[in-house]
């Protein structure tokens, strides 16, 4: 219904897609599939039924846009200083379980043949290293095809909320507990005594999101100019995080008195993942998605055998082995919030501070990764 050079209302269109999914992930579809799904989902349904249309010049526009400022603001929290100093162990057994990520996206491209794989496996380093920030960058980076990253989410939306499900299974299982006892994470109901109290979080107010959209387009539109000016253009997803991480290490504290600024870039993601799942054809995904989730399955599981293995050779605990797992696969919010429901009251912080130097890193590594992979 809407034509493609309706550019007006196909924008509108998009931010209406973004409402019903953010509205969404606060129900009961939320917990079954994540936000980025439901907008890659819900993207493709509105193109193939012709409520919107597939191809249009501001899908391009959007993605152009919203990627490198959204990766800039979800790297402002990214403060190297800090995460190395309070990790502990838990961001030893995160480096592992990167190193077992990489080995495994390695196998599962030399074994399971899927659509355009050196993309793929570059993507799911970041994945597996990082999040969804590094996802997002890494895929436009690299220019996989919307069709195959569609696929590649559906097949990994299942694959992680069966990882996530199993790592809850293990943390009870009391064979595994005997296998790697460790040292013991503060029980449930047991005070944190190195947690300070939590402060209260501060109101968004509009200065915060003035100065924080200001910021960030600044960021951009400087490295788009410096790369044109000598003439490569297309590492801007590079010069964006490499600013951001400056800033980050800079100005910590400045840093720490904004607010808004990992919801702003969340948002800016999802959109990203709208437009994707516009230009999606539901008739050429056919078998990619089982293939691709058989990829990101062996993946994973050589992750956890070899972060396992090793967590018990430095007579690491299940939840030290368990969360920093957590904070490289499933990223820092849902390591931190596994660590809480676990019980494992003092390896929040440490979970989430490890998943943010996935952040910082992990795109760098995917596209190291790509560079030396053949095809």
């Amino acid at each position: 219904m809407i034509g493609s050079t309706q550019h007006e209302l196909v924008i509108a269109g998009l931010f209406v897609l973004l409402a019903a999914a953010v509205w969404l992930e606060r129900t009961r579809v939320g917990t079954l599939v994540p936000g980025p799904a439901i907008m890659l989902l819900g993207g493709a349904i509105l193109s193939n039924i012709g409520v919107m249309p597939r191809e249009s010049a501001a899908y391009t526009e959007v993605t152009r846009i919203v990627v490198p400022v959204g990766v800039f603001l979800l790297l402002l929290r990214a403060d190297l200083r800090r995460i190395i100093r309070e990790t502990g162990a838990i961001l030893r057994l995160y480096l592992i379980g990167a190193a077992a990520s990489i080995a495994g996206v390695l196998l599962a491209f030399l074994l399971i043949p899927v659509p355009e794989a050196t993309k793929v496996a570059a993507i799911q380093t970041a994945n597996l290293v990082g999040g969804t920030v590094n996802v997002v960058a890494v895929a436009q980076a690299v220019g996989l095809q919307p069709a195959v990253f569609t696929a590649m989410m559906a097949g990994g939306a299942i694959i992680m909320n069966v990882y996530v499900t199993g790592v809850g299974l293990l943390a009870n299982n009391k064979a595994v507990q005997r296998w790697l006892p460790g040292r013991e994470s503060v029980a449930a109901d047991g005070p944190d005594p190195a947690a300070p109290a939590a402060a209260p979080k501060p109101a968004i107010d509009r200065l915060q999101i003035a100065l924080l959209v200001a910021g960030s387009f600044a960021a951009y539109v400087a490295c788009e100019l410096g790369l044109v000016a000598i003439g490569r253009p297309e590492l801007i997803i590079i010069a964006v995080s490499l600013v951001a991480l400056v800033v980050a290490n800079l100005a910590p504290k400045q840093v720490e008195r904004l607010n808004g600024d990992q919801e702003l870039g969340g948002l800016l993601m999802y959109l990203f993942f709208g437009a994707l799942g516009l230009q999606v054809d539901f008739r050429e995904l056919g078998g990619p998605a089982a293939a691709i989730g058989g990829f990101i399955a062996l993946a994973m599981a050589t992750h956890l055998v070899v972060t396992m293995l090793v967590g018990k050779l430095l007579r690491a605990s299940l939840g030290e082995v368990l969360i920093g797992s957590l904070a490289g696969v499933a990223g820092p919010t849902t390591a931190a919030a596994m660590a809480a429901s676990l019980g494992y009251k003092d390896l929040i912080t440490p979970g989430l501070l490890s998943g943010l130097l996935g952040f910082a890193i992990a795109t760098f590594v995917a596209l190291g990764l790509y560079g030396v992979l053949p095809g």
